[in-house]
């Protein structure tokens, strides 16, 4: 297999979903010439017409190549380094989404984990923390540890100034 076709598809594969080597053999085919049909195409990849058929869909659908109106329909490439550039914008763009939106998870899951204790303090500034749901103080050292050292990841994970949480015997 030529190595144009393995780099069309390496290239575009992670910007264009299923993007595989028959995707690659059809486009490498359109970047020899301006217009070609479906049945030239066949016959100069050696893809079998129904792949053929569903590629091209595909690959209009994602806007690597274009169709004229003309019978029978001639297939084209779109200006491949302006699509290029434009699917990787867009697959960035929706990396950056993702990001925030997988922060933005975390950062409510860490706001429960925050919510279930509670620091009392009483006379005397005597400080306790208390788990709400069992209403218990704790007062293993082992427990506060885990506590703190769980807190102290939290706020790490959320980019926020490292706070001192307290200190304990």
């Amino acid at each position: 297999m030529d190595k144009e076709i393995l780099s069309l598809k390496k290239i575009y594969s992670g910007i264009v979903p299923g993007f595989g080597v028959n995707h690659a053999k059809i486009y490498y085919a359109l970047l020899s010439s301006e217009v070609k049909t479906a049945k030239q195409l066949i016959e100069e990849t050696g893809v079998c017409q129904p792949i053929t058929y569903s590629v091209l869909n595909n690959l209009i659908e994602n806007q690597l190549i274009s169709k004229n109106n003309v019978k029978p329909s001639g297939f084209f490439l779109n200006d491949p380094i302006k699509t290029y550039f434009k699917k990787t914008e867009k697959t960035r763009k929706q990396f950056e989404k993702g990001k925030k939106e997988l922060e933005n998870i975390i950062l409510s899951d860490s706001e429960e984990k925050l919510q279930k204790f509670i620091i009392e303090i009483g006379k005397g500034n005597q400080t306790k923390l208390i788990n709400s749901e069992t209403k218990q103080e704790i007062k293993e050292a082992y427990e506060l540890k885990a506590i703190k050292k769980e807190i102290e990841e939290i706020i790490t994970r959320n980019q926020k100034p490292k706070y001192h949480t307290w200190k304990y015997g």
